[in-house]
């Protein structure tokens, strides 16, 4: 007799087993709430890739928010900064007032000017992000140029750091003035028969009517005060001949202007004939062979040059000789640039690399572009104790306040398009990659809870079923050892 018992409780324990597996794997998923690797292995790299990339998405949306807060930090500084200038330039005009005390008046002037440049300095000072000071210049490119009529005035975080011994800068072209020069002398009998100079400039206009009152210096003195009171940017002057010359303050070939007499033989051969000024010439020049646009005094870097982008130069030659122009090629000097631009790393790979350039807002390199009949150099010189100094001030304050601006606008371009669109990209990608990831990892809480009820009933009614086996089994080896005992004792 076979008895096939055994044999079935072995495949009985093998399902149990299965069963268990399964179980087991049901609760490992329904507690950790993410599939098994063995489940799909190749969807699970995937998984784990995408939880790196969701790791370094994370850290770059940290830093662009850090680097939004950095530059917040420098706008509301700057934003205090142009109400103080504003009032710099209020004084300024105050002092420059004809009805003002000369003495006591303009003494107390000058001390609002200083205590105000005073209280831009502290701000600049002050202005920082943690340890890092984001006005005063260290947070970007700062240079300084060596050579008799070269200055440094910018450059930004396109521009190139040079070497030590510096970038050598030629000069093929200096800045000239645009002017009118009179047809005939003026004399004490023109004077005397009187007539009207009209000016008209940047569509600002002035007259002047000569009398037999004039001499020849009052009426100088007077057409430059009518010039002065419309805002007219003009020097008049007398030629070596005696001729009346007019030229513009400023350098370069933008600024024109046009000049009348009613009478003729004052400026031009005919009476009532507008004269345009002979035009004024840029400065033209390189750095290291890499042309330089002139505007002015001034040199510019090319937008997408290899090195000098951004960088912003002054040849500061005045040449009292009208017109003329350096004829050939002369060494200017050299620029050593230091390059300090913030970097920002605002994405999760190589791409994300993006410098800004934090101008530098002290005194000492504010209002550096304006050109101005006392010779102040910046913010930091400006003084209202003359009339001229007044004007003088006037026109610094003023080119100060363009470079606050240019500045502002320049720091709001960078949040909103280099940042804050960047901070939109993260954080959609982040919510795309977790969606993916989820879609790809977490378990569906529902069906597998079916599935770990499924195999708890299959393990009960396989144990169930083993517990039957063994009865069964045990039931048949009563009755054969019954028999056994019974044929002994026949």
């Amino acid at each position: 007799m076979v008895i096939s018992g055994a044999k079935a409780s072995g495949k009985l324990v093998s399902i149990l087993n299965v069963h268990r597996q399964k179980q087991q794997k049901s609760i490992e998923r329904i507690s950790t709430g993410k599939k098994l690797f063995s489940d799909q292995p190749s969807s699970m790299i995937l998984a784990d890739t995408l939880l790196g990339s969701i790791s370094a998405t994370e850290q770059a949306i940290k830093n662009t928010e850090q680097n939004i807060s950095l530059l917040q930090v420098a706008d509301d500084a700057v934003a205090n900064i142009t109400p103080l200038l504003s009032y710099l330039k209020q004084v300024a005009l105050r002092a420059a007032n004809f009805a003002q005390d000369e003495d006591l008046g303009r003494e107390i002037n000058q001390e609002e000017i200083q205590l105000t440049i005073d209280a831009i300095d502290r701000l600049v000072k002050a202005t920082s992000f943690g340890k890092r000071k984001l006005l005063d210049g260290s947070s970007g490119a700062a240079g300084i140029a060596s050579g008799p009529y070269l200055e440094f005035v910018s450059a930004n975080e396109k521009t190139s750091a040079t070497e030590q011994t510096g970038s050598k800068v030629e000069v093929t072209q200096r800045a000239t003035q645009s002017y009118v020069i009179g047809d005939e002398p003026i004399t004490a009998d023109k004077l005397e028969a009187g007539f009207t100079i009209h000016a008209m400039a940047n569509n600002r206009t002035a007259q002047y009517k000569a009398n037999e009152t004039d001499t020849v210096v009052s009426f100088l003195r007077n057409l430059q005060t009518e010039l002065d009171s419309e805002g007219l940017d003009l020097t008049a002057d007398f030629s070596p001949k005696g001729e009346l010359l007019l030229y513009s303050n400023q350098f370069g070939s933008k600024h024109e202007f046009q000049v009348s007499a009613d009478k003729e033989e004052i400026i031009s051969s005919s009476a009532n004939k507008f004269v345009s000024s002979t035009p004024g010439a840029d400065t033209q020049g390189s750095i290291n062979g890499e042309k330089l646009i002139g505007d002015g005094q001034l040199l510019k870097g090319i937008k997408g040059s290899a090195n000098a982008d951004g960088l912003v130069l002054r040849y500061n030659y005045q040449n009292n000789d009208l017109g003329s122009t350096a004829p050939a090629e002369i060494d200017a000097g050299s620029v050593i640039i230091q390059q300090n631009a913030l970097h920002f790393q605002t994405f999760p790979d190589e791409r994300g690399d993006f410098y800004l350039s934090l101008d530098n807002l002290s005194v000492s390199n504010l209002g550096k572009t304006a050109i101005n009949d006392s010779n102040f150099k910046s913010l930091k010189d400006i003084d209202v104790s003359t009339l001229k100094n007044a004007h003088s001030t006037i026109k610094v304050v003023e080119a100060a306040q363009d470079q606050v601006i240019g500045f502002r606008g320049k720091m709001g371009a960078a949040q909103k398009q280099g940042l804050e669109s960047g901070l939109h990209y993260l954080l959609s990608a982040k919510g795309n990659m977790q969606a993916a990831e989820t879609n790809i990892s977490d378990v569906d809480y529902a069906e597998e809870l079916i599935n770990a009820i499924r195999s708890q009933l299959n393990t009960s009614a396989t144990i169930w079923a083993m517990n039957q086996s063994f009865s069964q089994q045990g039931k048949v080896q009563n009755l054969l050892l019954n028999i056994d005992t019974i044929d002994s004792k026949s």
